[in-house]
């Protein structure tokens, strides 16, 4: 279950792997792998390389980062299985 595709899916969603602003220093991810969990904990957790430069300095750190998975009903799925909901053309 844990795919490439899944790793970059859930790389895109960390807030400070996006394109920097406010003068903060821009992340490059070197190198990312997943750290296993049980299957049915609802949790990914995800080991990353990050490379930054401060002052003209290089720092590389790794980090560990846990993602959570919320499960969502889409709005038509969620009309149909709410009780007490109307609906009327006028």
């Amino acid at each position: 279950p844990e795919s490439p595709e899944l790793l970059a899916l859930c790389l895109k969603h960390i807030p400070a792997l996006s394109s920097s602003s406010h003068g903060q220093p821009q992340l490059h991810v070197v190198d990312a792998g997943w750290i296993w969990t049980e299957p049915n904990c609802m949790r990914f957790k995800v080991h990353l390389t990050l490379r930054y430069t401060i002052d003209n300095v290089p720092v590389q750190q790794r980090v560990k980062v846990e993602l959570r998975n919320a499960w969502k009903q889409c709005p038509d799925c969620n009309r149909e299985y709410t009780n007490r909901t109307w609906q009327a053309v006028l």
